[in-house]
């Protein structure tokens, strides 16, 4: 795991043990990492899954449910199927739940 993401798991620890746990809490979380792009533009990166599945297990450690898209599964399409769902759960939280969204690849503004 690179240092910027150690860093940031450290950091993401001690703010959700300084937050708690309130009872009845739900902690839901959305974690993609994308390595390879069908577009030549992309350099392949080397990390990104990695990162967000070691991501996924600390949350997991945490008591999250995690929706996870990693690997051949981090199309566009299964990126997108997934997201839905997981905005759709994110309908039912109330203001004392937890969402932690995380991506881990290249990113582009259109």
């Amino acid at each position: 795991m690179n240092k910027c993401v150690s860093i940031g798991l450290i950091s993401l620890y001690v703010l959700l043990i300084a937050a708690g746990s309130v009872l009845g809490q739900q902690k839901i979380a959305f974690v993609a990492g994308v390595e390879k792009y069908r577009n030549d533009e992309f350099q392949p990166l080397d990390f990104a899954e990695t990162d967000a599945a070691e991501l996924k297990t600390e949350l997991e450690l945490l008591g999250f449910k995690v929706t996870s898209v990693l690997g051949a599964a981090a199309t566009t399409s299964g990126l997108r199927d997934k997201l839905n769902n997981f905005i759709n759960q994110t309908k039912k939280l109330s203001s004392k739940d937890i969402v932690v969204v995380y991506f881990s690849g290249h990113g582009l503004m259109k």
